[in-house]
């Protein structure tokens, strides 16, 4: 938790610095998707999204994940590293390979908290830990600095088009 409210504070010092576009956050609408195999979890992180963000998706394994992946863009992926088929350290490089996210952050929401699990999911393309089980405010504070990090990542490297837009 704290390590994700340090990561907030640093944004909001980029944010003002930077003197970033008034609009960075809500145009257009920031997309997520959240894939955990636990139907009780999934819905409690979409029960937490929703309070923040208007439409979040989701996705119950890897397959499916890579599925709306190939398809569409997204600002973030919170993904969970134990499912059945593709485990989340198997999936994460996978969704850097689709054209719509090959700069999308993927925060890892799991049970899994020792520093080697930490580790596989910064060396497989992560860029952020939550671990279950999680707050809902630390859910939501992590997605939005995470997605308007990512935001502010594109324009800086200037990349043409937020997530939204691209279909």
């Amino acid at each position: 938790v704290l390590q994700t409210i340090g990561a907030a504070v640093y944004l909001l010092r980029d944010l003002y610095v930077k003197e970033v576009k008034a609009d960075l956050a809500p145009h257009p609408p920031i997309r997520i998707l959240a894939v955990d195999d636990d139907p009780v979890t999934r819905r409690a992180m979409m029960n937490a999204l929703q309070l923040a963000f208007p439409s979040p998706e989701s996705a119950a394994d890897g397959e499916a994940a890579l599925a709306l992946a190939a398809s569409k863009s997204y600002d973030l992926i919170l993904l969970d590293v134990r499912m059945p088929g593709m485990d989340g350290f198997t999936v994460c490089p996978k969704i850097h390979e689709t054209l719509p996210n090959r700069h999308t952050p993927v925060v890892f929401v799991t049970s899994h908290s020792d520093l080697g699990s930490r580790d596989l999911a910064f060396q497989s393309g992560g860029s952020g830990f939550v671990t279950k089980p999680f707050l809902s405010s630390e859910i939501r504070l992590k997605a939005l600095t995470s997605a308007l990090r990512g935001r502010l990542e594109r324009v800086k490297f200037s990349d043409p088009k937020p997530a939204a837009q691209v279909s």
